[in-house]
């Protein structure tokens, strides 16, 4: 422990700091996780303050614990005072409100809708300082193009206060608009809104700025004009769903946004421009202010700012007789930011941006001597000429190796809790894409440059751009189809998580520990990626059943022996995708009661994140009319992933493993029945012993003949008086009943069978009261564990 204080005290001498950014980001972390009062923050400040000014020495160890303190405290403050300002939201239902538009409008065609953020000044005549996400709907194909930034509006519509997370894993819609700077969303129809006046400031003529370069950009471009808007304006809204797909899968996603690798090179060019005219100091200086501008029109994002601020200090430090060194850069980057929003510790664009920089400052340099690059770089200078190119080639090769495993191994916990898989590809596609979208970038700004004058040159120039990044795209797309391009790696726990990091900066120069040791620490970050999966495996081993709350919706999940099966998906927000990410490293299979929306509605949503082994479906599935537009884009998108779909009737039996086995009792077969619901499916799953019974939305006049006995009932049509008759809960005789419902204008569950279930002795679960409800089997019984109950004794 001596030698562990005595290297944190040389790090606070040296850096201080960094040591204090650090501490600080420490201390929202653990508000965050388990709230301290503010008053005890402050009062802790209070004594620290008055500590340093009586043991004051830069060397000593109690200025070391009051710095690391200090910081500590701080953060703790911090955050407590951003989640204390959180407004408490009533929801109301056709209000009036007027307000501003307070953002770009952003209008989908797709859903036909358009979203932006409305501060508002009244609502339903009373002063208001709610800052909402509004949503406007053409429900006919009314035009909204009229909508714009500053406009005063006074429109009618639902003002909506988030719903509370119910389910584990669940993403947090409140929190996310929360940390968008708003407070909760509304709805209305392009009808109900007028606009009342226009209000024109600064942000005015910047979005007039990016609209007429967006233009620039669509004329001069062709097939990749939807890229160029990305790298220019970090406008991403023109590249489809697929591209976006296709590049997360290759690694290679961080290039569609201006990250700290664009703002470099924009800064050094810029920079080296200037030095053309203007002493090399100031030039950097200039090209720092240069970029503040082009931040406001982009958007001041996590990535573009650090690197801004990276970029200014190193610029201005020489001139004031600082130090720069690139971990005090970082450091004063990140404590810049978290003071202005410590929230953003929770944004994916955030963790990333940083934790790839981190990694880059740590890993690159020992990666760098494992390769050999140095003894390359001394032989160039020794070789002939064309000996010396091609080793002045492999060194820039090996070097661009050595960052993208560096921020690849950085990156590893947050790119696995964000979005569950981690490119195995991401290197060698990196090695291509890197260099190709550079040059593509830099072309197009020349020609974006050209167009300016008067003379013609744009097109050619920006057609090699086009071909540049259109070369590009045919990579990403041709290794986004290698079957094994990502791979599900099991969510980091909190502890593996520290013990990466720690084993992050063991491995780098900073650390104490011998070369030797150091360079083969990388792959101690890869062993513990595979722990946490094992962590996974054998937490999927238990048997359990998982009926999460869908609202007015069905949807559960059933484990056991490391196999997952999902028995309905809930509507298109659904909650499973967020489970799965979080709990599962393989999906085998998916079982959809019928088509109906509420049931398998969230399809394609899974599949945009899993590829089951097979999709189970009544017969006569096909044969159903209107099928809503969400499950027909679910089925066709299972049917392109080569996903076998397979059609069930009463006899029927699917195995996936010793550990689980549904067994179909319905539907029988022949003509499909005049209402939808009794083509349900009537599954009992067989797990360890214990017997689960699905039902879907089956009627009583659906309900077969054989009706098999059962632990747990999973309550058909949310507990409607048209389901569940007398006689099948006298047949399958339930311990357990649970009704997953949300609120409703039906009636459900009905008092009628809430009775028939009470009188046959069953326990009754509703998720609209429980949320979540997971059911364990221990000892060969059920531990029932309902989400709001957890969550409560957690807080």
């Amino acid at each position: 422990m001596g030698a562990v204080f005595r290297f944190i005290q040389r790090q606070v001498q040296a850096r201080p700091l960094a040591c204090f950014a650090l501490s600080f980001l420490l201390g929202l972390i653990l508000y965050s996780h388990w709230g301290v009062p503010a008053v005890a923050a402050v009062a802790a400040m209070g004594l620290l303050i008055g500590g340093a000014c009586l043991v004051y020495k830069h060397n000593s160890p109690a200025f070391v614990c009051l710095l690391i303190a200090a910081g500590l405290l701080a953060g703790l403050l911090r955050m407590g005072l951003a989640v204390s300002a959180r407004k408490t939201v009533d929801s109301l239902r056709s209000a009036e409100m007027r307000g501003r538009v307070s953002s770009e409008p952003f209008i989908n065609p797709q859903t036909q809708r358009c979203v932006f953020r409305f501060d508002l000044d009244t609502v339903n005549g009373e002063a208001s300082d709610l800052r909402v996400r509004l949503y406007i709907r053409s429900d006919d194909g009314a035009p909204m193009e009229h909508i714009e930034y500053g406009q005063q509006l006074h429109l009618t519509g639902h003002l909506w206060a988030p719903a509370p997370v119910t389910n584990p894993d669940e993403f947090d819609f409140g929190a996310w608009l929360y940390r968008q700077g708003m407070d909760a969303y509304a709805t209305a129809k392009v009808e109900d809104v007028a606009v009342t006046g226009t209000d024109r400031d600064l942000v005015s003529g910047i979005i007039q700025i990016r609209r007429s370069l967006s233009g620039r950009i669509e004329r001069l471009f062709g097939k990749s004009a939807g890229i160029m808007q990305a790298l220019v304006l970090g406008n991403r809204s023109m590249l489809s769903d697929e591209l976006r797909t296709a590049m997360s899968r290759s690694g290679v996603a961080h290039l569609i946004s201006i990250s700290g690798l664009h703002v470099t090179v924009l800064a050094g060019l810029l920079a080296f421009i200037l030095s053309l005219f203007m002493p090399r100091r100031i030039a950097s200086v200039a090209a720092a202010a240069l970029l503040i501008p082009y931040g406001a029109m982009i958007g001041f994002t996590a990535s573009f700012t650090r690197a801004l601020v990276m970029f200014a200090v190193l610029s201005f430090a020489p001139i004031a007789g600082l130090p720069s060194d690139p971990v005090t850069r970082l450091c004063a980057a990140l404590l810049g930011w978290l003071l202005v929003d410590p929230l953003s510790i929770a944004d994916a664009g955030f963790v990333l941006s940083y934790s790839a920089t981190a990694g880059i400052l740590l890993l690159m340099s020992p990666l760098m001597d494992l390769l050999g690059v140095k003894a390359l770089s001394a032989r160039a200078a020794k070789s002939s000429p064309v000996s010396g190119a091609l080793c002045r080639l492999a060194v820039y090769l090996l070097t661009l190796l050595a960052a993208s495993l560096s921020a690849q191994l950085a990156t590893l916990p947050a790119v696995v809790a964000f979005f569950g898989v981690q490119s195995v590809l991401s290197v060698p596609f990196n090695l291509l894409c890197v260099p190709l979208c550079m040059l593509g970038y830099l072309t197009g700004l020349a020609a974006i440059l050209i167009s300016f004058l008067p003379l013609g040159l744009a097109f050619p120039v920006a057609a090699a751009a086009d071909y540049l990044l259109g070369l590009l795209l045919k990579i990403v797309r041709l290794s986004s189809l290698i079957p094994t391009a990502a791979i599900r790696i099991g969510r980091y726990p909190p502890l593996l998580a520290v013990l990466h990091g720690v084993i992050l900066f063991a491995a780098s120069d900073l650390s104490l520990l011998r070369p030797g040791i150091r360079r083969f620490l990388p792959i101690a970050i890869i062993a513990i990626a595979a722990l946490s999966s094992s962590l996974i495996l054998i937490h999927t081993w238990r048997t359990a059943v998982v009926f999460l709350d869908a609202g007015q919706a069905d949807c559960a999940i059933v484990r056991s022996k490391g196999h997952t099966f999902v028995v309905d998906t809930g509507d298109t927000y659904t909650p499973v995708g967020d489970y799965l990410n979080a709990t599962c490293l393989h999906l085998d299979g998916i079982l959809l009661t019928h088509p109906h929306e509420d049931h398998a509605g969230g399809l394609s949503d899974i599949l945009s994140s899993f590829r089951p082994d097979a999709i189970y479906i009544p017969k006569g599935w096909f044969e159903v009319e209107d099928i809503a537009p969400s499950i027909a884009d679910g089925i066709r998108r299972a049917q392109e992933m080569g996903v076998p779909i397979r059609e069930v009737i009463a006899g029927d039996s699917i195995k996936l493993s010793d550990g689980i086995r549904f067994d179909i009792f319905s539907p029988l077969g022949g003509a499909v029945p005049e209402d939808v619901n009794d083509l349900s499916i009537l599954a009992l799953a067989e797990c360890s012993g214990k017997r689960v019974l699905f039902t879907g939305d089956l009627s009583t006049v659906g309900e077969p003949v054989i009706i098999p006995d059962t632990d747990v009932l999973k309550v058909a049509h949310h507990g409607s008086s048209k389901a569940t008759s007398t006689r099948f809960l006298a047949a399958c005789t339930p311990e357990i009943a649970v009704i997953s419902v949300g609120e409703n204008n039906y009636g459900h569950p009905a008092q009628t069978t809430l009775d028939k279930l009470n009188a046959c002795g069953a326990r009754i679960f509703e998720t609209l009261q429980s949320g979540a409800i997971t059911m364990t089997l221990r000892q060969g019984a059920w531990q029932i564990d309902t989400f709001r109950e957890v969550r409560n004794e957690l807080e």
